[in-house]
């Protein structure tokens, strides 16, 4: 593994400095006092005001010199980023609120957001010299990190949650990778010993501790720098899933770093979705509490962000942004994701979260409404089309006849 660098990674709470390495519990300086702190890169120091650096596709082609400083060759891409910033008028009328926009990230290559991440992570990963990467998923995770690893000639471990859908297990297997399916406690062995051999990067949080990559948070900037290129000011709020906050940590980030250059006056407040079931950051923000704590019990359909806790870096992100956390419940979720299905829009559960939160953030902040707004869809519902249960699970209708076939079409009309 390389320890020399021209970018370092550090804590912002005792302003401890490293190099691109192993962080799997955070800053080692904090860990020797008992703290658990997340490891962040340290900002870039580019004089150019604007982060776009190139006109290619994929995030290291338009934003490479703002992104970690890795070799040239371990810069691949499969054309991630550049997602549609999609204004949706028909959402005005459902929440209230004048400007609706909809940032369209299942059109990354495996469909989700989680690729912007590993485009990153596998790139650090790829230039400190490891053998592999491996992660603990529900889904999006392992497949785009598997896809990614192939990339670059690594291996792809992942930790599966048992109720990840069988076709992503199936696409995590075709892509290359090695989908363990495994309860909590042998999945935590793996991830140990996996980090003990110092050959194989973590690209998610580690357990008990909820700690993200620092690396893989560097490619969710992206996102906050494109909304930044489409609209002339930042808007009023950014509506994020969140589960370990990660993506609520890059957004955030991306924004500082505009902010830092002059380019943006301000920085947009920050929303933390949450399914009610699982929402460890929003009963901590009710509580008056200032660490977030494990919940005994977590659950929600929306799996992809029905985690027990959430990374404390994400107390720091909404403090920064004057920020907040709303817990939307099942049901509400579930229907949103109908709602948008019967308009054209095939979002998971995960990402329903995030506009089905609105009209509840909006009876809190009711001056939100007259300013534009941004919510957060991480992936396709063709990957978790079984979240929705009855209301997807038609499937081919067989007919015998062209009678047969108008018989179907006049009944629907």
């Amino acid at each position: 593994m390389s320890t020399s660098s021209t970018w370092h990674v550090g804590c912002r709470v005792c302003d401890w400095r490293g190099a691109p390495g192993l962080y799997p519990h955070g800053c080692p300086i904090c860990l020797e006092r008992g703290e658990v702190q997340a490891v962040v890169v340290e900002p870039p120091r580019q004089p150019n005001p604007n982060p776009r650096t190139g006109t290619g596709r994929g995030i290291w082609n338009r934003w490479g010199n703002w992104l970690p400083a890795v070799p040239a060759e371990h810069r691949r891409s499969l054309g991630e980023g550049d997602s549609p910033l999609l204004r949706v008028d028909w959402l005005s009328e459902v929440t209230g609120c004048a400007e609706v926009y909809l940032k369209m990230e299942a059109t990354n290559p495996t469909a989700a957001h989680k690729d912007r991440f590993h485009a990153v992570s596998t790139a650090v990963a790829a230039s400190l010299g490891m053998r592999g990467v491996f992660s603990s998923s529900t889904g999006n995770h392992g497949l785009s990190m598997t896809a990614y690893a192939r990339l670059h000639g690594l291996e792809s471990v992942v930790i599966s949650n048992p109720r990840m859908p069988a076709l992503l297990q199936r696409a995590i297997r075709f892509a290359g990778g090695v989908p363990f399916m495994v309860d909590s406690e042998v999945g935590a062995a793996i991830a140990a010993d996996l980090v003990a051999t110092g050959e194989w990067l973590p690209a998610s949080t580690l357990w008990p501790m909820p700690i993200g990559s620092p690396y893989g948070a560097e490619g969710y900037k992206t996102i906050a720098w494109e909304i930044a290129e489409e609209l002339a000011t930042p808007p009023a709020w950014i509506l994020i899933p969140t589960a370990g906050a990660d993506l609520l940590t890059g957004i955030w980030l991306g924004y500082e770093d505009l902010a830092r250059m002059g380019t943006i006056e301000h920085l947009p407040r920050l929303c933390a979705c949450q399914p009610a079931g699982a929402a460890p950051l929003v009963q901590t923000l009710r509580s008056g509490k200032t660490t977030i704590e494990r919940l005994d019990h977590a659950y929600s359909i929306a799996l992809s962000i029905a985690d027990p806790i959430t990374g404390q870096i994400a107390m720091d992100a909404l403090a920064a942004t004057d920020g907040d956390a709303v817990a939307v419940s099942d049901a509400e979720i579930l229907a949103m994701g109908e709602l948008l299905a019967r308009h054209g829009l095939l979002v998971e559960p995960s990402s329903a979260a995030s506009v089905a939160s609105l009209s509840h953030l909006a009876e809190r902040h009711p001056e939100m409404r007259d300013r534009p707004v941004v919510c957060i869809i991480t992936s396709s519902a063709l990957k978790w089309l079984d979240d929705y249960g009855a209301a997807a699970a038609g499937a081919g209708i067989p007919v015998d006849t062209l009678d047969d076939a108008w018989g179907v079409i006049d009944a629907r009309s």
